[in-house]
């Protein structure tokens, strides 16, 4: 790969870390360290509805979940951003080929190769 497409995936991987940073903590802020009396708005002296709550404990849960895949993909973006300029980027981590050019433009911080990606995700059933 040329300088100047290493140069554009950096760039990219950069601006990825940085907004991926932002909403983590806006997501850990926003969800993850308000008690469910908070998040609901209801901070009067009577308890909470039994719906209320559990429609509470899914939201909550939802959010940790999508903190813990934005937590996942920013690993990844750091993983890639020390990997640049080394012999190990755009290397698939299983099958110790290349990974295509067209797939580090959509995804600069792709650990595996599209065929060892679709391996380890398993056969999907028809929608």
């Amino acid at each position: 790969m040329d300088r100047r497409k290493l140069a554009e995936i950096r760039r990219r991987l950069l601006a990825l870390r940085e907004e991926m940073t932002g909403k983590l903590a806006g997501l850990r802020r926003e969800s993850l360290s308000r008690t469910p009396r908070e998040q609901s708005g209801d901070l009067s002296g009577y308890s909470i509805h039994l719906a209320d709550a559990a429609t509470d404990s899914h939201a909550r849960d939802i959010g940790i979940s999508l903190a813990s895949r934005g937590r996942q993909k920013l690993n990844d973006v750091h993983a890639a951003i020390a990997k640049l300029g080394t012999e190990e980027f755009g290397v698939c981590e299983i099958c110790s080929h290349p990974i295509d050019e067209t797939r580090l433009a959509a995804m600069p911080y792709a650990r595996f190769c599209l065929a060892c990606k679709e391996r380890l995700e398993g056969p999907r059933s028809p929608a």
